[in-house]
């Protein structure tokens, strides 16, 4: 009988255990597969029964109430509701009528009293080019130089330059010392040969009179103008 208790007690234990450990909701969840095993069967002779009684402990066990979990259901997947687009619709175009009158052309414009070109100036002979007339023939220039003054002592030295100059070529001129009445003390001629500018240098002494003296030339070009220069030179 003890015997009996006992493995009573070991089999209720290998039941309890296992749904403590894994719960109401592993209890539901297992599920046994079936096999096409065979199954063994073991037999078991029968107990003897004990000489004595053991005493029958009555044991309360309380079980643990198992609980209702839901089982996780599958979500719908939500499926998009088509809607419906707007189909463009085509906007009529107006389209002119083609009956439409063409504006008549512009009338042309009134004729124009186009002037006739005028006739050309009759052409006139160009005139026979005169020959220019030849400037009058100047005469020659003369210039009487004093370097060293115009006063001197009796019987000083002195210089004196002659400078004839004539565009038309000078072709000689003629020098000298006059007193007052055109007497000449002292004089010469140069041959110019024609030449622009003809230029000559005296030196020459002082008259032995006090007075007033002239120291002059005469000078004639190549087309046969002449003129005359003079200059004073005082002595003390």
């Amino acid at each position: 009988m003890k015997r009996s208790w006992i493995l009573g007690q070991g089999v209720l234990l290998i039941i309890i255990i296992p749904m403590l450990a894994c719960g109401p909701i592993a209890a539901q969840q297992v599920t046994p597969t079936p096999t096409k095993t065979p199954r063994r069967i073991q037999t078991v002779p029968p107990l003897e029964p004990l000489e004595t009684e053991a005493p029958v402990m009555n044991i309360d066990l309380i079980l643990p109430t198992p609980t209702e979990t839901p089982l996780p259901t599958d979500t719908p997947t939500p499926t998009p509701i088509p809607t419906d687009t707007p189909i463009p619709t085509e906007t009529p175009t107006s389209v002119p009528p083609t009956n439409t009158p063409v504006p008549p052309p512009p009338p042309p414009p009134p004729p124009t009293n186009t002037p006739q070109p005028a006739e050309p100036p009759p052409t006139v002979a160009p005139a026979v080019p005169q020959a220019t007339p030849e400037p009058p023939s100047s005469k020659p220039n003369i210039v009487v130089e004093l370097p060293d003054g115009n006063t001197f002592d009796k019987g000083e030295e002195f210089e004196v330059i002659f400078i004839v100059r004539d565009p038309d070529g000078v072709s000689e001129f003629s020098w000298g010392v006059f007193t007052q009445n055109q007497t000449a003390l002292i004089g010469g001629d140069i041959d110019c040969r024609n030449a622009i500018e003809c230029r000559h240098e005296e030196e020459l002494e002082a008259p032995p009179l006090s007075g007033t003296f002239i120291v002059g030339a005469d000078a004639i070009d190549a087309t046969g103008e002449d003129n005359r220069g003079i200059g004073e030179i005082y002595i003390r």
